[in-house]
């Protein structure tokens, strides 16, 4: 698994072998179900430690089951949480690899571990923040436009 994170860091995806693999990402786990609604469902995926601040609150929790994220949007129209350990576990996985490969920035790996989440989540509308800067994910606003285009 190192040696392919190794190649894809150093020499990228293209579009289709990116969807591959973050429909195979996807697919590692449960997939939410959410009842017939005539609301949209849109997420807002943030690149810089959102949930992070979150969690700093008294009292707030993000490490959410699928069935509490479903009924608490059902509830209330809005939920903050993360990654459940149903849904991606692949991304878990590929994630801990990525950090110890030094392969973290790569926009092929990054892209896939986004979007396979918001697969995941059976939303329609996704939107994401991409930061970028010196204290930022992506360091160039060159590499936060690579990501928000890939």
């Amino acid at each position: 698994m190192a040696a392919l994170l190794m190649a894809i860091y150093l020499q990228g995806l293209d579009r289709e072998e990116t969807r591959h693999l973050t429909i195979g990402m996807r697919d590692s786990g449960d997939v939410l179900q959410f009842p017939d609604d005539h609301r949209p469902l849109v997420d807002k995926h943030s690149t810089g430690g959102t949930l992070d601040k979150m969690e700093s609150i008294p009292g707030c929790r993000t490490a959410l089951s699928p069935r509490e994220i479903v009924d608490q949007v059902q509830s209330v129209g809005c939920v903050l949480c993360g990654q459940t350990q149903e849904m991606i576990p692949a991304d878990r996985i590929l994630y801990a690899m990525r950090d110890v490969t030094g392969t973290i920035c790569s926009i092929p790996l990054i892209t896939s571990s986004i979007l396979s989440k918001q697969l995941a989540e059976n939303i329609g509308s996704l939107l994401l923040d991409v930061k970028f800067g010196r204290a930022a994910f992506m360091k160039s606003s060159k590499d936060g436009h690579d990501l928000a285009f890939a």
